[in-house]
């Protein structure tokens, strides 16, 4: 599934991709160098942080460009879009399908109770 963030942070303001896939699955793994049945012993802290880069990141692959902003830009761009943006992006990704889950499934799996 594919959602844009539209950010005004820029002039002229640009559209960021995020696409919640197998593939930002994987990066979501690459980045915090875990494997897939892992994830659920992830923080929630740390899933937040890594979820919304490796999103891009498949965006971009997919789209055959160059990603050019950090894992903390990309952060900090989340961080500051509009609540509905917000909210929007966060039940695409909770919805999304990969590997045969719902990424809310994989997301709760294995989470430790404090």
């Amino acid at each position: 599934m594919e959602v844009k963030v539209l950010t005004s942070r820029w002039k002229p303001k640009k559209k960021l991709g995020f696409l919640f896939d197998n593939l930002s699955m994987y990066e979501l793994c690459r980045l915090n160098d875990i494997e897939i049945f892992e994830i659920g012993e992830l923080s929630q802290d740390k899933i937040t942080e890594s979820i919304f880069y490796a999103a891009h990141l498949s965006y971009c692959h997919s789209r055959y460009i160059k990603p050019k902003y950090s894992r903390d830009q990309i952060n900090e761009i989340v961080g500051s879009i509009s609540k509905a943006d917000g909210d929007a992006l966060s039940v695409e990704m909770l919805n999304s399908q990969v590997f045969g889950k719902k990424v809310s499934e994989w997301n709760t799996e294995g989470v430790k109770k404090k």
